[in-house]
Protein backbone atom coordinates (compact mmCIF):
# COMPACT_ATOMS: atom_id res chain seq x y z
CA UNK A 1 0.00 0.00 0.00
CA UNK A 2 1.05 3.38 -0.81
CA UNK A 3 0.17 5.03 2.71
CA UNK A 4 1.36 2.11 4.77
CA UNK A 5 3.50 2.90 7.01
CA UNK A 6 2.99 6.40 6.72
CA UNK A 7 2.42 8.81 9.58
CA UNK A 8 -1.04 10.14 9.56
CA UNK A 9 -1.60 14.27 10.61
CA UNK A 10 -4.91 15.07 11.12
CA UNK A 11 -6.47 18.82 12.23
CA UNK A 12 -10.22 18.50 14.16
CA UNK A 13 -12.55 21.27 15.27
CA UNK A 14 -15.74 20.79 16.64
CA UNK A 15 -16.07 16.84 15.63
CA UNK A 16 -14.97 17.92 12.11
CA UNK A 17 -11.60 17.16 10.38
CA UNK A 18 -10.49 20.40 8.65
CA UNK A 19 -7.71 19.40 6.73
CA UNK A 20 -5.28 15.75 6.89
CA UNK A 21 -1.50 15.19 5.33
CA UNK A 22 0.08 11.77 5.01
CA UNK A 23 3.92 12.07 5.33
CA UNK A 24 6.68 10.10 6.13
CA UNK A 25 10.55 10.34 7.25
CA UNK A 26 13.57 7.85 5.90
CA UNK A 27 17.48 8.19 5.39
CA UNK A 28 17.59 11.62 5.42
CA UNK A 29 14.56 12.06 2.86
CA UNK A 30 11.38 13.08 3.42
CA UNK A 31 8.09 11.78 1.22
CA UNK A 32 4.71 14.25 1.33
CA UNK A 33 2.16 11.22 0.07
CA UNK A 34 -1.14 13.78 0.38
CA UNK A 35 -2.28 16.91 2.14
CA UNK A 36 -5.75 17.79 2.12
CA UNK A 37 -7.01 20.70 3.05
CA UNK A 38 -10.70 22.38 1.44
CA UNK A 39 -11.17 25.68 0.03
CA UNK A 40 -13.24 26.39 3.16
CA UNK A 41 -10.95 25.75 5.72
CA UNK A 42 -10.22 28.44 8.11
CA UNK A 43 -6.84 30.36 7.71
CA UNK A 44 -3.75 28.43 8.87
CA UNK A 45 -4.89 24.90 8.14
CA UNK A 46 -2.45 23.90 5.31
CA UNK A 47 0.53 26.21 7.48
CA UNK A 48 -0.15 24.28 11.04
CA UNK A 49 -0.30 20.47 8.73
CA UNK A 50 3.10 21.73 7.37
CA UNK A 51 4.46 22.90 10.93
CA UNK A 52 4.00 19.75 12.36
CA UNK A 53 5.38 17.77 9.45
CA UNK A 54 7.97 19.94 9.66
CA UNK A 55 8.91 19.24 13.46
CA UNK A 56 8.76 15.35 13.01
CA UNK A 57 10.93 15.74 9.94
CA UNK A 58 13.38 18.37 12.01
CA UNK A 59 14.02 15.89 14.77
CA UNK A 60 14.38 12.96 11.68
CA UNK A 61 17.07 15.27 10.02
CA UNK A 62 15.50 15.42 6.79
CA UNK A 63 16.93 17.56 4.65
CA UNK A 64 14.92 17.21 1.76
CA UNK A 65 11.84 15.23 -0.35
CA UNK A 66 11.07 14.90 -3.49
CA UNK A 67 8.10 16.90 -4.70
CA UNK A 68 6.20 15.05 -7.50
CA UNK A 69 2.94 16.79 -6.63
CA UNK A 70 1.23 19.31 -8.90
CA UNK A 71 3.19 22.64 -8.25
CA UNK A 72 2.15 25.16 -5.59
CA UNK A 73 3.84 27.77 -4.93
CA UNK A 74 2.95 27.99 -1.16
CA UNK A 75 3.11 24.95 -0.30
CA UNK A 76 6.73 24.38 -2.35
CA UNK A 77 7.94 27.18 0.08
CA UNK A 78 7.03 26.00 3.00
CA UNK A 79 8.46 22.61 2.11
CA UNK A 80 11.56 24.56 1.15
CA UNK A 81 12.11 26.01 4.61
CA UNK A 82 12.08 22.86 6.76
CA UNK A 83 13.91 20.67 3.68
CA UNK A 84 16.23 22.91 1.65
CA UNK A 85 17.03 19.85 -0.75
CA UNK A 86 14.03 19.29 -1.84
CA UNK A 87 13.78 18.77 -5.79
CA UNK A 88 10.57 18.89 -8.30
CA UNK A 89 10.27 15.35 -9.88
CA UNK A 90 8.10 14.10 -12.73
CA UNK A 91 5.33 11.82 -11.53
CA UNK A 92 5.22 9.06 -13.72
CA UNK A 93 2.59 7.52 -12.15
CA UNK A 94 0.30 9.47 -14.24
CA UNK A 95 -1.89 9.65 -10.82
CA UNK A 96 -0.95 12.71 -9.37
CA UNK A 97 -3.32 15.38 -10.41
CA UNK A 98 -5.12 18.19 -8.49
CA UNK A 99 -8.69 17.14 -7.24
CA UNK A 100 -11.53 17.70 -9.38
CA UNK A 101 -13.26 18.63 -6.17
CA UNK A 102 -12.58 20.08 -2.74
CA UNK A 103 -11.21 16.86 -0.33
CA UNK A 104 -13.65 14.47 1.23
CA UNK A 105 -12.90 14.91 4.67
CA UNK A 106 -15.40 12.59 6.31
CA UNK A 107 -15.97 8.74 5.68
CA UNK A 108 -14.54 6.72 3.50
CA UNK A 109 -12.64 8.49 0.43
CA UNK A 110 -13.71 6.71 -3.18
CA UNK A 111 -11.86 8.25 -5.51
CA UNK A 112 -13.08 7.66 -9.65
CA UNK A 113 -11.46 8.77 -12.97
CA UNK A 114 -12.85 12.24 -12.70
CA UNK A 115 -10.50 12.67 -9.57
CA UNK A 116 -7.61 12.23 -11.68
CA UNK A 117 -7.99 12.86 -15.22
Amino acid sequence: MRLAGKRGYVIERDGGVLGYAVAEARAGRGELAELAVPGSAPDGVREALLAAIADDWRSAAVEGCDLAVPDRVADTAAVLAFAPRTRRVRDDTGMTRPLGRDPRLTGIRHFDAADYF
